[in-house]
């Protein structure tokens, strides 16, 4: 995943539990991004919907073929906006 991505960031190394938002704000300011520029990946349903809620794009990983397709479709739309 690393060669498609900038940064893969995991609650536990961050130090906060996933829903609490502070560990969206932590990936955030690792990354020097605002919300709508990341793509939040889980596959529980309430994570997602708390990154949502904060304003990143979220996808809720179903199966592996899903979810590249979601990282290549968010990858070619912020492509297309910069």
């Amino acid at each position: 995943m690393l060669d498609i991505t900038d940064e893969i960031i995991l609650s536990g190394g961050a130090g906060y539990a996933k829903p609490d938002p502070r560990i969206c704000h932590a990936a955030l300011r690792q990354l020097a991004a605002s919300p709508g520029s990341a793509l939040f990946i889980d596959d529980t349903p309430g994570h997602v919907a708390a990154a949502q809620a904060l304003g990143l794009a979220g996808h809720l990983h179903t199966s592996t073929a899903t979810t590249i397709t979601r990282i290549e479709d968010f990858l070619a739309a912020n492509r297309l906006r910069a």
